[in-house]
């Protein structure tokens, strides 16, 4: 399965490290590994509702997940059991990770297609469409 980069807001995986529970929103912390858009930072924070409620998740610590985040709330990815966040051994997010191909470390080298490793949003050093984008997320690559 192919989705669009252009449609959200982080794509990548990475391990289950910490959760903090905070009312009605639990924000699970994330070892990144690989990244095809949104934050460059090696820790990510996720935030979903409360695993209890309908629009809630939980994720297994230690486990690495496909994390799809259409939307950034307080500067951090945003998921639903609407998304395409799944565990990365199940068939959904091996389909969803075969039309991603391939994406690049987190804080670490160029992304595909760069001659350059990028410094930041707009950065003049980054001679390729990948280094597009706001602040956040910092760039993200052009399909």
């Amino acid at each position: 399965m192919k989705i669009s980069l252009d449609d959200q807001a982080a794509v990548f995986t990475g391990v289950v490290h910490k959760v903090i529970a905070e009312g009605d929103v639990h924000r699970w912390q994330f070892v990144v590994d690989q990244r095809w858009k949104g934050p460059h930072s090696r820790e990510v924070w996720v935030r979903t509702a409360s695993p209890e409620s309908q629009c809630g998740m939980s994720f297994e610590l230690g486990a690495r997940y496909l994390v799809v985040s259409e939307s950034l709330v307080k500067s951090e990815p945003q998921v639903s059991p609407c998304s395409y966040t799944a565990k990365t051994d199940t068939p959904e997010a091996r389909d969803v990770l075969a039309g991603l191909g391939p994406g690049w470390a987190p804080e670490v080298g160029k992304p595909p297609g760069c001659a350059v490793a990028p410094s930041g949003a707009g950065s003049p050093g980054c001679s390729c469409s990948a280094c597009v984008g706001d602040v956040d997320p910092p760039f993200s690559r052009a399909r």
